[in-house]
C-alpha cells in the first residue's frame, strides 16, 4: 500500500534546494510513501474569493486531509543583510542586531501549525542557516519530529548522505512508522463506546 503524504517546501532558490528536493521524493517513493505537493492546479483563487493567499490555505488543508504525515523543508529563502530583532521581555523589548541571516518561508511556519494541528505526523527539516523562531525554534518535540540539515553546494549529495544516515533511521523511521499508523487507523470506524 502506498501511503501519500504531504512534501511541503517552498520554491527551490537553487539547484542545490532543487536536487535536495528530487532525492528526497526518490527515497519516499522507494519506502512506499506517495510525496504529494502543492502546485499551480492546487491552487484557486477564484473560488477563494479571488485572494491567492486564501486558495493556498485551502490547498494546504486539502493536502492535509488527503495525507497521512507531513515533512516540511525549510530552506533558507530570505537574505537579511543588516536589521535589528526584537525580542520580547515581561514589560519590554530588547533590540538585537541581526546581520547576515537567512529566514524561511513563512508559509513553513504556517504548514507546521496547520499539520500540528490536524494531528498529523510531521517532520520538519530545517536548513541549518535558517533563523530559529517560531514553530522552528526549540528543536524536537516542539510540533513533531526534528532534523537541521547543514546545506553545502550539492543538495543531491545532501539529500543521498542524509537518507542514508543513522539519524534518519531513527528519526525518518519513527516519523515513517507514525505515517503508517495514521494510514491504518484512518481506515477504522470510530468506536464511541471505547474508554478514552
Amino acid at each position: 500500500m502506498t501511503i501519500p503524504i504531504f512534501l511541503y517546501h517552498p520554491p527551490p532558490i537553487d539547484q542545490s534546494q532543487h536536487l535536495f528536493i528530487r532525492v528526497l521524493r526518490d527515497h519516499l517513493r522507494l519506502r512506499g510513501f506517495l510525496p504529494r505537493i502543492i502546485d499551480a492546479y492546487d491552487v484557486h483563487p477564484q473560488s477563494s474569493g479571488g485572494s491567492f493567499n486564501t486558495a493556498r490555505l485551502e490547498a494546504i488543508r486539502r493536502l492535509l486531509t488527503e495525507t497521512d504525515g507531513v515533512i516540511c523543508v525549510a530552506f533558507r529563502q530570505t537574505y537579511i543583510a543588516n536589521g535589528i530583532k526584537f525580542a520580547p521581555h515581561a514589560d519590554y523589548y530588547s533590540e538585537i542586531p541581526v546581520s547576515r541571516e537567512w529566514l524561511a518561508s513563512p508559509w513553513v511556519h504556517v504548514v507546521n501549525a496547520m499539520a500540528w494541528q490536524a494531528g498529523l505526523p510531521l517532520l520538519v527539516l530545517r536548513d541549518s542557516d535558517v533563523i530559529e523562531q517560531g514553530p522552528l525554534e526549540g528543536g524536537p518535540g516542539i510540533l513533531g519530529l526534528w532534523m537541521t540539515i547543514d546545506f553545502g553546494s550539492d543538495g543531491e549529495l545532501l539529500a543521498q548522505d542524509l537518507v542514508e544516515s543513522p539519524q534518519w533511521s531513527t528519526v525518518g523511521g519513527q516519523w515513517e512508522q507514525q505515517c503508517r499508523n495514521v494510514a491504518k487507523r484512518k481506515g477504522e470506524p470510530r468506536r464511541l463506546y471505547e474508554k478514552v
